[in-house]
C-alpha cells in the first residue's frame, strides 16, 4: 500500500492533471481556431484575388467589345460624318434631316453610343480610366461636333436631359487633359 507521501504525490499529480487538462484543451482549441482563422484568411485572400482577376477579365472583354463596336458597327456613321468638311456643314445637315430620316438615324448612332458609355461610366460599370485610354479624343471631338445640335434639340423638345450622359462623359474627359 502506498504511504502518505506517495498518496500526496499522486493527489498532486492528479490535481495538476485536472487543472492542466482544461488548460491544454483551451490551448488546443485556441491553436485550432487560430489555424482555421489563418486558413480562412488565406482562403479569403485567394477568393478576393480570383474576384479581382475575374473583374479585370470582364472589363477587358467589355473594352474589346466596345472597341470592336466603335470600329465596325459605327463605321457607317463615321463615314457619313466625313462627308461634311466643316463643323458648320455638319450642323446644317443635322438640322436639315427630318427626325424620322435614315440619314439622321445614321448620324445619331455615335451620340447614342457615347450616351451609353456615359451611363456605364457614371454607374461604375466600366472604368473611367479605361474609357479615357481608349476613347477620350473621340468623345471630345464628337461632343464638340454634336453639342450645338444637342443644345438646340433640348430647347426645341423641352428635354434638358437629352444626351446628358454624353455631355457628362465629355466633361470628365476634358478634366483629364
Amino acid at each position: 500500500m502506498p504511504n502518505l507521501s506517495e498518496w500526496s504525490q499522486v493527489a498532486t499529480a492528479a490535481s495538476a492533471g485536472v487543472v492542466a487538462l482544461p488548460v491544454a484543451a483551451a490551448a488546443v482549441r485556441f491553436l485550432f481556431t487560430e489555424a482555421t482563422r489563418r486558413g480562412s484568411e488565406q482562403a479569403r485572400r485567394e477568393a478576393e484575388g480570383a474576384r479581382q482577376g475575374a473583374e479585370r477579365a470582364r472589363e477587358a472583354q467589355i473594352m474589346m467589345d466596345l472597341s470592336t463596336r466603335w470600329d465596325e458597327a459605327l463605321e457607317k456613321p463615321r463615314l457619313a460624318i466625313s462627308k461634311y468638311p466643316t463643323k458648320q456643314d455638319f450642323q446644317e445637315a443635322l438640322s436639315r434631316f427630318p427626325d424620322d430620316s435614315e440619314e439622321l438615324h445614321v448620324l445619331t448612332r455615335i451620340p447614342n453610343f457615347l450616351e451609353g458609355l456615359g451611363v456605364a461610366v457614371s454607374r461604375g460599370l466600366i472604368s473611367e480610366d479605361w474609357i479615357a485610354d481608349l476613347f477620350k479624343s473621340s468623345i471630345l471631338l464628337n461632343w464638340e461636333r454634336y453639342e450645338p445640335w444637342v443644345r438646340s434639340r433640348r430647347e426645341r423638345y423641352g428635354k434638358p436631359s437629352l444626351y446628358e450622359w454624353f455631355e457628362g462623359l465629355a466633361d470628365k474627359m476634358r478634366m483629364r487633359q
